[in-house]
């Protein structure tokens, strides 16, 4: 199984309530297509942009995608989707142009590292 990881931010201008609106209702249903996508899970941020608990460059959610293998996620990647494009995607936007901006993706198979296996 192959986990991809991405961070991302919402629009600016757009509330937060239509960015998820959307995100909910149309973008993670029509992932429900995706060949070799087998999971698909999205963790929103609790702590708030104004929060100083977490320093460094802030993102509004974490997505995570898990497919049956690498070949999957490839294909995944390359592939040219069919998403509906959210009203506030600006031209040439990739995949639904749910968010506007996207942190460097993550992509592995099992965890290297597990504090709860460790003598």
């Amino acid at each position: 199984m192959i986990r991809a990881l991405y961070l991302v931010k919402y629009p600016p201008g757009v509330p937060a309530e239509e960015v998820e609106r959307f995100f909910l209702d149309v973008h993670m249903r029509e992932q429900r297509e995706v060949p070799g996508l087998r999971r698909y899970v999205s963790y929103g941020n609790l702590l708030g942009p104004g929060d100083r608990v977490m320093p460094g460059e802030r993102y509004d959610r974490m997505i995570e995608l898990w497919f049956d293998d690498a070949e999957s996620y490839r294909r995944y990647r390359a592939g040219k989707h069919d998403f509906t494009m959210a009203p506030w995607a600006p031209p040439g936007a990739s995949g639904s142009g749910t968010f506007a901006g996207l942190a460097g993706i993550m992509v592995s198979e099992e965890p290297e590292w597990n504090l709860g296996e460790m003598p």
